[in-house]
């Protein structure tokens, strides 16, 4: 029993050198075991091993390899002892399969999609000497076809990746465009933003530039002045409101538009509103409490004959200006429906609200508008 398992282990510990590996399998296990980066290094780091080598193309290097290991020489040499300590644990693991058929079963179990296990297994078989001429050349056809298959794909993805880089370029032009037009509206509305801006401030100018000229005017028509003034500035404000809430909107399709050169949605802000219907003056609210937030502090009054003729309750807060952010949670909580003019209230009090109608489950209806008018037809819609 010792005699024979001395006899295998000496057999075993005998593996075979590069140079006895027949010479049509040198091309696939150098090709799988030693690639060309590494080819390379030893030609800069030693120029005498190599000095036969001409040419510097991949094909070159790996051809010249794979002659100078036909037999012992320096380059081979070098390469042998690379490869028995790049895959010695492979080479290990092979010697505990004794017969032909557990090698092959090893080989089922590698995987294939693991370039170091072929490539440890490739040599490990093809310089065994206790694997039969058999199995060694059985395994070594199917390495060789793995390598076919593999350039197939190769290919294939290659040709793929092409193609799209072809219809990315053909594509180019058209989103350039398509960029520079949305360019060219964003910036459009930047100053109209701030021309209007600058209206405002010069609107406000001339309110305190006419308010020391009142005191010669009677009371209505100084009264009729500051109506006339207020109405242009909210008219303006809003507008520019307005405008703000489309330029946030194409800034957001522009930065999406300039990250993806191949989005091919059709940017468009839709500007159309459609008609309001005309409600009759025929509802009741059942006792319902409504909460006016923002607006003009003036119109409550008639706000609240309004929503009392219709047998409800009004509630009205100004939105933070000079009422406190808690009792505008109270009233949130103890109405049923809010209305808010999201042109005549601060960003931060419609956040607010939204927030505290969704959280209490409340209706939250906002208006174009702090107009009477628009108030006034929103809660018959509700109430109806």
């Amino acid at each position: 029993m010792c005699i024979t398992d001395n006899v295998i282990d000496e057999c075993i510990s005998k593996k075979l050198a590069i140079w006895d590996v027949p010479s049509h399998q040198l091309c696939t296990l150098i090709g799988y075991c030693i690639d060309v980066p590494y080819i390379r290094k030893i030609r800069k780091k030693f120029p005498t091993i190599t000095a036969d080598l001409q040419g510097e193309t991949d094909y070159e290097l790996h051809a010249f390899c794979v002659n100078a290991c036909l037999d012992k020489n320096l380059l081979s040499t070098h390469l042998n002892k690379y490869l028995k300590r790049s895959y010695q644990a492979n080479v290990s693991a092979l010697r505990q399969h004794k017969s032909d058929e557990a090698v092959e079963a090893f080989w089922r179990s590698t995987d294939l999609n693991d370039d170091r296990q072929i490539a440890g297994f490739c040599w490990a078989l093809l310089t065994s000497q206790y694997a039969s001429a058999v199995i060694k050349q059985k395994l070594y056809g199917e390495i060789h076809m793995l390598s076919h298959t593999s350039g197939q794909a190769l290919r294939t993805e290659q040709k793929k990746l092409t193609t799209e880089n072809f219809q990315l370029l053909q594509e180019q032009p058209k989103q350039a465009r398509a960029l520079s037009r949305q360019q060219a509206r964003y910036e459009s509305q930047q100053e109209i933003t701030k021309s209007l801006e600058n209206q405002i401030v010069d609107l406000r100018q001339q309110l305190l530039l006419k308010n020391d000229k009142t005191n010669d005017l009677s009371d209505s028509q100084v009264n009729e002045l500051f109506k006339n003034y207020e109405k242009t500035i909210w008219s303006q404000h809003s507008q520019m409101v307005k405008l703000q809430v489309k330029l946030k909107l194409q800034e957001q399709q522009y930065d999406e538009l300039k990250a993806s050169q191949l989005d091919h949605t059709k940017l468009e802000i839709n500007t159309t509103n459609s008609d309001t219907k005309v409600i009759p003056f025929n509802s009741d609210l059942c006792g319902k409490s409504i909460l006016y937030v923002g607006g003009f502090s003036r119109h409550k009054d008639r706000f609240k004959q309004l929503i009392e003729s219709i047998n409800g309750q009004f509630l009205y807060h100004d939105g933070g200006l000079q009422q406190s952010t808690q009792l505008l949670n109270m009233m949130v909580k103890k109405a049923d429906a809010v209305f808010c003019p999201i042109d005549c209230i601060s960003h931060g009090a419609v956040g607010r609200i939204k927030s505290l109608t969704k959280t209490e489950c409340k209706d939250c209806i906002f208006l174009r508008s702090p107009s009477i008018t628009s108030f006034k037809k929103e809660v018959m819609q509700y109430a109806s």
